[in-house]
């Protein structure tokens, strides 16, 4: 839910010139890996945070 709520205001930032085009790609791709940093240990929710 939160990463497609992020992905929506930075299309709305570009939308409005706020970001570039690159810009925006950065972003989804550090908002993508750290998705994939996060895994399940048992039975709590772990994240990386860097």
């Amino acid at each position: 839910m939160l990463v497609s709520e992020i992905e929506y205001l930075l299309k709305l930032f570009k939308e409005s010139k706020i970001i570039t085009d690159d810009q925006e790609n950065q972003a989804k791709l550090i908002l993508k890996n750290n998705a994939m940093n996060e895994f399940s240990d048992g039975n709590r929710s772990v994240g990386i945070r860097w």
